[in-house]
């Protein structure tokens, strides 16, 4: 009699446990929906560049209830990285809730890397890999190349609110230029060419301080914005960062640059990013002015 019980019982917890594990499946996916709602929405009650904080704070809320209920969901944890950028950048003006933002970004990046790398070998392993070797590390995983992206921005963006010699002083620079090199070795064309993006705006800023950063290379910033800008023409961030990088760096093509921002400037916005555009072209019009000076 007991042994039957027994046995009842572990038949009713095997019967049981796929069906809670589906459950939480189905939760985070429902989340994860919810999250992508608020997402699309993320523009309704902008004006120009300033966005509302409502419709993005629903999106990290439902993405951070997704994480929550499955952490090593890694398509949750890069929407939410995406999100969190887009909150700070676009709906928070204050620089302390902006840092705040984004240090719970990069602090969110480094464990979706740590999740990425444990069936690979750990992150012990990446330390002494190339961008090329990660890649092929993780070239079975759908999310990596999203995950790495998000992670070079909420780094960067932690140095640039932090201030640029400090973030530099703090190795901040090394890590944004690893993960943008991991990114477009595992997809050059995520996120619009993201990875390229990136590495450029690295080498624009980034100040050249020997034994620390002696490796920025002002030439390869404007390769790397052609190569984002060839791989996708029509983003107008990638291209507002090639006029700067060749006022700044090449004297020469400033005609050249000039026309491209008058370009840019006549360009109309792409609906599914109103605000990101609004605020490039709010800045490509500062810069145009310059021009005049």
């Amino acid at each position: 009699m007991w042994f039957s019980r027994a046995l009842s019982f572990s038949l009713i917890l095997v019967i049981l446990a796929p069906c809670e594990i589906g459950a939480q499946a189905s939760t985070t996916e429902t989340y994860i929906e919810q999250g992508d709602a608020a997402w699309n929405d993320r523009a309704t009650g902008h004006s120009g560049s300033r966005a509302a904080s409502g419709p993005i704070g629903e999106a990290v809320h439902f993405y951070e209830l997704a994480v929550g209920t499955d952490p090593k969901h890694l398509e949750a944890r890069w929407k939410l990285l995406r999100a969190l950028y887009f909150q700070g950048e676009f709906a928070v003006q204050k620089q302390d809730a902006k840092l705040k933002i984004f240090t719970r970004g990069k602090e969110l990046a480094e464990e979706s890397i740590d999740i990425l790398a444990a069936p690979v070998g750990g992150r012990d392993l990446f330390k002494q890999s190339t961008s090329i070797e990660i890649a092929r590390l993780l070239a079975g995983q759908p999310d990596a190349a999203s995950i790495y992206h998000w992670a070079a921005a909420h780094w960067g963006l932690v140095g640039r609110v932090g201030g640029i010699f400090a973030a530099v002083r703090q190795g901040v620079a090394h890590r944004v230029r690893d993960y943008a090199l991991i990114t477009t070795a595992l997809d050059e064309r995520i996120e619009n060419a993201g990875g390229h993006r990136i590495l450029g705006r690295l080498h624009t800023e980034a100040p050249r301080i020997p034994f620390i950063t002696g490796w920025v290379d002002h030439q390869l910033a404007i390769t790397e914005l052609e190569r984002a800008v060839e791989l996708v023409p029509e983003d107008l961030l990638s291209r507002l960062y090639l006029v700067e990088a060749l006022m700044k760096f090449s004297k020469n093509r400033r005609g050249e640059a000039l026309s491209m921002l008058d370009d840019l400037l006549t360009d109309s916005p792409d609906p599914r990013w109103i605000v990101e555009c609004a605020r490039v072209l709010e800045d490509a019009l500062v810069l145009r002015n310059r021009f005049d000076d």
